[in-house]
């Protein structure tokens, strides 16, 4: 389990941004960390991209964040369970925050 509030924030999804041919999930600090397309394909997003969405949807609210709600942290690992990523696999928002390279 992640115990960090500021990792959590990164590498976990906030909500999802749904665009016409798939999904990208975001972090709290607004900035995408993974897409996955209609076909399930997931790939890392760089945190300054620009997303282009159709809608947004969140998984919690600032009454409720997983750092301090072990439901909305399920919410949150469940989400990325769901499309087979694993909670060791970090997001390129946290690599960048903290400075490491893909292979750390």
């Amino acid at each position: 389990m992640m115990r960090s509030r500021q990792k959590m924030m990164l590498c976990l999804p906030y909500g999802v941004w749904i665009e016409r041919d798939g999904w990208v999930l975001f972090n709290r600090k607004y900035q995408p960390i993974w897409r996955i397309t209609m076909h399930n394909k997931i790939t890392a997003v760089h945190p300054d991209e620009r997303i282009n969405y159709e809608k947004q949807e969140f998984l919690y609210n600032d009454s409720n964040p997983p750092w301090l709600n072990r439901d909305s942290y399920r919410k949150c690992r469940n989400i990325l369970n769901m499309f087979g990523i694993p909670e060791d696999r970090l997001p390129l928002a946290y690599m960048i925050a903290r400075g490491l390279k893909s292979n750390d």
